[in-house]
């Protein structure tokens, strides 16, 4: 391992990440928005809550409500240190960190696959891949838990692996990331259950004690309860819960619009059951093919994908491969059989990115592995092919990652990045809703009530799935003032998008080609 190698990928690191941030100006979508709304309200001392709701399968009894109950906390709580740092609850200091982290994982990806190889070629292959992360690279830069997923999934491997071989603190270290881990993502829990199931693998596999069990199974909850002690303590003063009471409701959901169903309680298995075996499993199908399609397009880049895998298959009798695989693929039935349309919708991508500095170091391997058989049987000279194809790697991860960059943060016009289009248009609606209402305390249901609340300030809810009379419901609920209906909106209002008309409690006042604005008047 070099340092000098280090110090340019780092330098690279910052210039590439600084090129794509300069062109958000805000988070972007609903997940960044959401972290970066609540790290502004623990900035103003305003706690745990939120001033939007955007599902209601815990149904909060109004606004504003407890913060995090679908979401984990470890982004805001990473955007509100550089708020602390800086004094200032702005963008630019609440996504610094996560700007510098991004700087950080050509570095780790460069260390792991130094450490696991001892190959400098892998290493810098790797580490130059991190650099051009394809997919990733619009979404490291804002806040979301893609970086934080990298940083602290390839540091669980690391540490597993290494516990599995020396115990010693690698278990206890292996425990706290576990937690790390989960106060990122809801489905970090797995994190922990797998690495008690290797340990005790291992312990059965080499015919250990009872007291190494029992090691395996004390040391990383005492690890991850370090980091997730409190937050379930926060948790059960609140619900009388460890968990949340209602996010069980998300196993029976029919398609991904009822994450947004209203009332909540309809989502039962008797409610799943009645959509008919063949639906069901038809909807799961669905989701484990494009959760596939998104391994191969996102984690192995489209044009590394034989190498991703002839790398792992150059691994397969190692030890650190089930370390690897077995968490990818329990994640990947998490989020293809368990929880299908939140999975193909975003889940799998965000929960992937803990293992892409893995899969870099595979397409490393597997490079090597290819050019020591056209060395073999091509007759190759050895490194005049590793240049030419460390070339052409490079080149083709540099115009990936520009066209991907281009196409969702830039767009057509560098000048008015279309990143930022979805808060310039919400802060329009802002000003017509100002316009026509002299209440200090409005209340606005919406497409994405937290993207709405960063713009305009108000508090807001997200539109129900269920027709216009739950819409009415929960407007009178939630002391509804406005309701504005958008391109993306709910199947059932379609009526009111494409024939605006009053009706029964709401009132048209303004009437654009991409959006309705309703005033409701119960």
């Amino acid at each position: 391992m070099k340092r000098a190698d280090l110090f340019w990928l780092w330098i690279a690191s910052l210039g590439i990440s600084s090129a794509v941030a300069v062109f958000q100006r805000n988070p972007g979508y609903m997940d960044a928005e959401y972290y970066f709304a609540t790290a502004q309200n623990l900035f103003a001392g305003r706690g745990f809550t939120e001033p939007f709701i955007w599902n209601y399968l815990n149904m909060p009894a109004q606004l504003p409500a407890p913060s995090y109950l679908y979401w984990m906390p470890l982004s805001s709580f990473l955007a509100y240190l550089g708020m602390v740092i800086g004094h200032n609850p702005g963008w630019f200091w609440g996504r610094l960190p996560f700007i510098i982290f991004t700087t950080l994982v050509p570095l780790l990806t460069y260390y792991l696959s130094w450490a696991l190889t001892k190959e400098i070629f892998v290493a810098r292959f790797a580490g130059w891949l991190a650099l051009l992360p394809g997919f990733y690279a619009p979404y490291m830069t804002t806040t979301d838990t893609f970086v934080i997923s990298m940083l602290l999934g390839s540091g669980w491997i690391l540490a597993t692996e290494k516990a599995l071989r020396q115990k010693n603190g690698w278990i206890f270290l292996a425990g706290v990331l576990s937690g790390l881990l989960h106060l990122s993502r809801a489905d970090g829990i797995l994190w922990l259950i797998l690495l008690i199931g290797l340990g005790i693998w291992e312990c059965f596999r080499s015919h250990s004690s009872i007291m190494d069990y029992l090691l395996w199974i004390l040391i990383p909850i005492g690890g991850y309860l370090i980091i997730m002690g409190g937050w379930y303590y926060r948790n059960w003063l609140l619900f009388q819960s460890v968990f949340p009471p209602g996010n069980t409701r998300a196993l029976w959901l029919r398609n991904y619009d009822d994450l947004f169903s209203f009332p909540p309680e309809k989502l039962n298995f008797v409610y799943w059951w009645q959509n008919g075996i063949v639906n069901n499993l038809s909807g799961r199908w669905y989701a484990l093919t494009q959760n596939l399609v998104s391994f191969l397009a996102v984690n192995g880049e489209i044009f590394l994908i034989g190498l991703l895998l002839l790398g792992a298959w150059n691994w397969r009798s190692k030890p650190i491969s089930r370390v690897i695989w077995l968490p990818w693929f329990t994640f990947l039935i998490l989020m293809s059989v368990i929880f299908p349309y939140a999975g193909y919708r975003g889940g799998f991508f965000h929960t992937a990115a803990a293992f892409q500095p893995l899969f870099w170091t595979f397409s490393g391997v597997g490079l090597v592995r290819f050019v020591k058989w056209g060395n073999r049987f091509r007759h190759w000279n050895k490194n005049q092919a590793l240049h030419i194809f460390f070339t052409a790697g490079m080149l083709f991860a540099f115009f990936f990652t520009v066209l991907i960059a281009y196409q969702r943060v830039i767009g057509g016009n560098w000048k008015q990045p279309i990143w930022n289009e979805a808060e310039e248009s919400y802060l329009s609606l802002c000003k017509k809703i100002n316009n026509s209402d002299s209440d200090k305390h409005t209340v606005v249901m919406v497409n994405n009530p937290v993207g709405f609340y960063l713009a305009c300030r108000e508090n807001a809810l997200a539109i129900p799935v269920g027709g216009i009379d739950v819409v009415r419901q929960v407007a009178k609920i939630y002391h509804v003032d406005w309701l504005i209906i958008e391109e993306d909106h709910p199947a059932d209002l379609d009526e009111y998008y494409f024939l605006p008309h009053n009706f029964d409690g709401f009132q048209l006042v303004e009437n654009e080609q991409d959006w309705k604005i309703f005033r409701f008047n119960p």
